[in-house]
């Protein structure tokens, strides 16, 4: 199956967010152009990760550790996406889509 049809809760569960992260990420909201940049974002994230780590469990691994990777700050990345902010997960969208160029 492909990423672009896995629903976004779906891929967060795979990365191993809590219930609290997966509402925070992707609340309800009243705005459907807010809520479609979020899965959008959360899809070219799980794509990025599919390219950087073929094994769904070295994926998952990356979402749950703190690493290397300053921009995320002393956070794991499903710690900084869930902060809830569209601005947050588009940056992490930006940080890991940019582990791709290195």
């Amino acid at each position: 199956m492909s990423s672009n049809q896995v629903q976004p809760r779906a891929i967060l569960l795979r990365w191993g967010a809590t219930e609290a992260q997966i509402d925070a990420i992707i609340p309800f909201t009243e705005s459907p152009l807010e809520d479609e940049g979020r899965h959008q974002h959360i899809s070219a994230i799980h794509e990025c990760l599919e390219l950087l780590y073929p094994n769904e469990s070295d994926r998952q691994a990356f979402m749950n550790q703190r690493s290397n990777v300053a921009l995320f700050g002393d956070k794991t990345p499903l710690e900084y996406m869930g902060s809830g902010s569209l601005r947050d997960l588009a940056r992490a969208h930006d940080i890991i889509r940019s582990m791709l160029c290195i």
